[in-house]
């Protein structure tokens, strides 16, 4: 049998080094954990993520003005094997992805002109499954009060890899499409023995 981990990453084409993949399961417990016990699923959560949640819309006003364009914000777009949850959409082609950066991460991605490797991964999976050509990608940084906007396209070469890699995963875990679970249907149920205090 295969592992796992090993089958749950993407290879890098320039470097081919893996990069994990989160498989739509994981979020689906989440969801189960919620409904059962009727509380937010508590995630770890950085002093940079926060901002990033405080600024999110904020962002996303200034780019929309900047750009001169709607952005529509969407719930997600999913498949039988995976999900992506976009921070917008623009016209019937776009979307954008929105991450405020540290001011190193920042400096880089500003600096290089390109997403950090992960965000670039996270960006190819929401073309994947929304069907879109194109992601922008805003670094915001506070300490600057800026941010950068990079054009990402589809990479067809990367996207058809990350569809047969959660595919894979999917196949390790004896998922078939027709027993994931959707989210218009039901979620995993967690039976309880007993409060603690």
């Amino acid at each position: 049998m295969q592992d796992w981990m090993a089958v749950s990453k993407v290879a890098d084409k320039k470097t081919g080094e893996h990069r994990p993949l989160k498989p739509r399961l994981d979020l689906e417990r989440e969801i189960a954990f919620e409904k059962t016990f009727k509380v937010g699923f508590s995630k770890f959560v950085t002093g940079a993520m926060q901002e990033g949640i405080d600024n999110e819309d904020f962002v996303r006003n200034e780019y929309a003005s900047s750009q001169g364009v709607i952005v529509r914000q969407a719930g997600c777009f999913y498949d039988s094997f995976s999900i992506a949850s976009p921070d917008g959409l623009v016209g019937d082609d776009g979307g954008i992805e929105i991450k405020w950066l540290q001011d190193s991460n920042w400096t880089l991605v500003a600096t290089s002109g390109k997403p950090l490797d992960e965000h670039y991964y996270q960006i190819q999976s929401n073309l994947r499954l929304s069907g879109r050509t194109w992601w922008d990608y805003i670094a915001a940084n506070g300490n600057t009060g800026r941010y950068v906007i990079i054009r990402v396209e589809r990479d067809e070469e990367l996207i058809s890899q990350i569809g047969e890699s959660v595919k894979d995963v999917a196949l390790i875990h004896k998922l078939e499409p027709e027993n994931m679970y959707t989210f218009s249907g039901s979620v995993p149920t967690i039976e309880i023995s007993e409060e603690f205090n």
